[in-house]
């Protein structure tokens, strides 16, 4: 029975270590310092829907998300909400919130979510003994940052095809050409409505960009190079990853 457990645990390790290796922030750090990292993380679960962290939360714990899909997003009294980004495997939510005292933006699970957590006291210890980390994490906030002011600027130019089509391009980038994402999700996050999206995602299966599907919630990408043309940017592919 002892037995058991010991490799239940190691089973547990493995697994955590090797979301740890896919995390771009721990990049530079060995297997034997990521084991060591591991050894501070809590696994934890959201169902879909369910709020991880909301805008004015206390910024004092990491989160990394081991399964699932979350959206990182602001919103406004009346209701309407933008979202900054779509999060999978490997990824931080809140990397650069930890050096703030509260959260600047709402992190929601889109479906049953696993997420790894580590204390901002522990990380904090961490990027002291390994300052790579930190480095990691003012680059990827960078790029981060870099990729909404574009998106800002598109949004200025009013082309909703193209700004839609930018979109779908940067989530295929992480999530792979079939999307499991509702065409509310989509048009928070190109920053229009409902019916627009609805309207330009037909538009898109006239042009074979986009292929139907009978499932809702989801939004399969039959021709990426058609939808890279569309974007105009050689480059986009690049800097998202």
């Amino acid at each position: 029975m002892a037995g058991a457990e010991t490799g239940s645990v190691k089973c547990h390790e493995d697994l955590v270590v090797g979301v740890l290796r896919k995390c771009k922030i721990f990049k530079h750090i060995s297997t034997a310092g990521l084991m060591e990292i591991a050894g501070f993380v809590t696994p934890v679960r959201f169902t879909r829907g369910s709020y991880i962290f909301r805008r004015g939360d206390p910024a004092d714990i990491l989160y990394i998300v081991q399964d699932g899909l979350v959206k990182l997003h602001i919103g406004s009294p009346s209701g309407k909400y933008l979202t900054l980004a779509i999060v999978s495997v490997g990824d931080t939510l809140n990397g650069s919130a930890l050096s703030l005292e509260s959260h600047f933006m709402t992190a929601q699970a889109m479906n049953d979510t696993a997420l790894l957590r580590i204390g901002k006291v522990d990380f904090s210890a961490m990027m002291k003994k390994h300052p790579s980390i930190a480095v990691e994490i003012i680059r990827l906030t960078s790029r981060r940052l870099k990729v909404e002011c574009e998106r800002v600027m598109d949004m200025q130019k009013g082309d909703v095809e193209r700004r839609l089509a930018y979109c779908l391009l940067s989530l295929a980038a992480k999530l792979g050409t079939t999307l499991l994402i509702t065409r509310e999700e989509l048009a928070s996050f190109a920053g229009t409505t409902t019916e627009t999206t609805i309207r330009m995602v037909s538009k898109l299966k006239k042009k074979g960009i986009v292929a139907g599907s009978s499932r809702r919630g989801q939004i399969a990408i039959s021709d990426l190079a058609k939808l890279q043309v569309l974007v105009g940017s050689g480059t986009l592919m690049n800097h998202l990853n």
